[in-house]
């Protein structure tokens, strides 16, 4: 027996559990237990310029960085209580030659991994390589039902490329006889595009995913395309949920409708986001080390990072008000 592994897993796993589902609670300054989730950008690069993207802004300022698999086997081994992670940040992740190597090795330490693409690359070598490596979802960004709007909003990209790149991913985890990984289409919701909401999820479901995701805009980094939602809107797709025509179990989320006075954003006390440089930083939606970085991980350790004076304070800050940095994020008032 692993005596170690035996006391980490029985013990102290459960107990680092439980001692930050209290801090999502009371939202302390100081949290006592390490996160189980993480957020890794896999390079810092992308192959397209889509309109709702920051991407000429934050990587001006940057070198341009792919994440090799000892730098990333280094990051993992500052969380040692990981459950999940996705692999997504500014760059397109699936751009870095080592995609299907960091699956693997966050795989082998048990971690459940998913990957956020635009699915420009996902060819059949690409794809088999994943989901052999052990990919847990995979979530690709699609925009439009419709070829025109959508190559005017993910710039570079060919629309039937990429569907035909969805569907195909599909049937190769058929034919690979393979349970993973999920596999889902994410849409951008923004007033270019809400209209078609009942055409996306058509779409979805005639492409074979599992699941349709729908969330919101930050309108900081995309000024003029953000949108207040129509409830008949929603309650027009929603009532297509009911449409015999879907396939059975396949999910649609409209998460940017799923709004509350109540800030539920619990990132800073149980989550952590690292940019491919290695900085860590609130999350996905604040991925700028130049605005807020709490260290960087290949200069000091996560454990001195954690409660540092800097991420306490942003903690004390998003609990008893707002950071400017939050202020126009489409996620902080959504369930968590």
């Amino acid at each position: 027996m692993n005596f170690p592994r035996y006391l980490k897993e029985r013990f102290f796993r459960p107990r680092n559990a439980r001692i930050l589902s209290e801090a999502a609670a009371r939202l302390p300054e100081r949290v006592a237990a390490a996160p189980t989730y993480l957020q890794v950008e896999a390079t810092n690069r992308c192959n397209l310029r889509c309109v709702m993207c920051p991407i000429e802004d934050l990587t001006r300022a940057r070198r341009k960085k792919r994440l090799s698999v000892e730098e990333f086997a280094h990051i993992l081994n500052e969380f040692p209580y990981i459950e999940s992670l996705h692999l997504q940040g500014i760059g397109e992740p699936l751009t870095n030659p080592h995609i299907a190597e960091l699956v693997a090795c966050a795989k082998t330490r048990g971690i459940g991994t998913g990957v956020i693409t635009n699915g420009t690359v996902l060819d059949r070598e690409a794809g088999e390589a994943l989901i052999r490596a052990g990919l847990s979802n995979a979530i690709v960004s699609l925009d439009s039902a419709d070829a025109d709007n959508y190559q005017a909003i993910r710039k570079g990209a060919d629309f039937q490329e990429v569907t035909d790149n969805i569907r195909k991913f599909v049937l190769l985890r058929q034919d690979l006889d393979s349970p993973t990984p999920s596999i889902g289409i994410m849409m951008v919701a923004m007033n270019n595009n809400v209209h078609e909401l009942r055409e996306m999820v058509r779409l979805a479901n005639d492409l074979g995913v599992d699941f349709l995701t729908v969330k919101g805009l930050n309108p900081a980094v995309a000024p003029g395309l953000e949108l207040n939602p129509s409830q008949q809107q929603a309650n027009e797709t929603l009532g297509l949920l009911a449409d015999p025509a879907l396939r059975p179990g396949f999910q649609v989320q409209l998460a940017y409708l799923e709004r509350s006075p109540v800030v539920r954003c619990r990132w800073p006390w149980t989550r952590a986001y690292v940019t491919a440089e290695g900085d860590v930083t609130p999350c996905c939606n604040c991925p700028d080390a130049r605005q807020v970085s709490f260290g960087n991980l290949f200069d000091r350790p996560m454990r001195e990072i954690w409660n540092n004076e800097a991420y306490r304070a942003f903690r004390r800050e998003l609990r008893d008000g707002m950071p400017d940095v939050c202020r126009h994020c489409p996620d902080w008032h959504q369930p968590m």
